[in-house]
């Protein structure tokens, strides 16, 4: 394993554990731990490259100014959520597309899950006030999970 390697397997492993604290910008670290692996990559690999580095621009941007501070718990559901299901959308098949998918159906589910306990009494009773819970919450950590599963499949596979 060379050192550009384990360098992204850091910033990964950052990102992940970034992503279970409010103010850590997680998608951004997750991207960074992309760019050791340019050395590595294939020519043609320019446009996920991008592709990742505009979604996780977005998800920094909707994290800090796009959101209300309140999550509290609901935060755990929707980080772990996320986690849980971009690890099932990779074991279903380890594509990318079908580890946003998996990601993102488990922020979703967490999200829903949240809702069930007591303390979902705080986020608002409308549609709106849980889409932009979800979008607040879950785009980080679906951008964060996502990158940190390409990162490491790229070094372990």
């Amino acid at each position: 394993m060379t050192s550009l390697e384990i360098l992204s397997l850091a910033l990964a492993f950052c990102a992940v554990i970034g992503a279970f604290m409010p103010r850590v910008p997680s998608a951004i670290v997750a991207y960074l731990s992309l760019l050791p692996l340019v050395a590595h990559t294939v020519p043609g690999q320019s446009r996920t490259l991008i592709f990742w580095g505009i979604a996780a621009a977005i998800a920094t941007v909707i994290q800090y100014w796009g959101g209300r501070q309140r999550a509290g718990a609901g935060r755990w559901y929707v980080v772990c959520g996320a986690l849980i299901g971009v690890l099932l959308g990779y074991l279903l098949s380890p594509t990318q597309g079908m580890v946003i998918v998996g990601s993102a159906f488990g922020a979703l589910l967490g999200g829903v899950a949240y809702l069930r306990t007591p303390q979902s009494r705080r986020l608002g009773e409308g549609a709106a006030d849980f889409a932009s819970f979800i979008a607040w919450l879950g785009l980080p950590a679906v951008v964060t999970f996502s990158v940190c599963a390409i990162s490491l499949s790229s070094i372990l596979l």
